[in-house]
C-alpha cells in the first residue's frame, strides 16, 4: 500500500511515516524507481502489535512497582505544541 494509505490506516501523517522510516522505527518495503515508499499490510499489523506490547509492558511495570515507577519523561509531551510536532 502507498504511504498515504498506510498513514491513514495508522492514523498518522505521511510525514510521520517518512520520519519513522528514516529513524528505522517502521521501514518501508521498497521504494520504486520513482522514489515512492510502499508498506505491506502485514508489516503495519506487526508494527501496531509491537507498539501495543510496549504499552502493556509500561503498564505492567507501573502496577508491579505500586505506581511509583514512571516512564521516561521523553515519552511525555510537556506542551500541546510538542505533541502536535510529534504527530506530524
Amino acid at each position: 500500500m502507498t504511504i498515504s494509505e498506510a498513514a491513514r490506516l495508522l492514523g498518522v501523517s505521511a510525514q510521520t511515516l517518512r520520519r519513522w522510516d528514516k529513524a528505522g522505527v517502521l521501514q518501508n518495503n521498497r521504494i520504486n524507481e520513482t522514489g515512492f515508499r510502499y508498506y505491506s499490510e502485514s508489516d503495519l499489523e506487526q508494527f501496531v502489535n509491537s507498539r501495543q506490547l510496549d504499552l502493556e509492558k509500561i503498564a505492567e511495570r507501573w502496577v508491579i512497582d505500586n505506581g511509583t515507577w514512571h516512564p521516561l519523561r521523553s515519552l511525555y509531551c510537556s506542551s500541546s505544541q510538542i505533541f502536535q510536532l510529534r504527530l506530524y
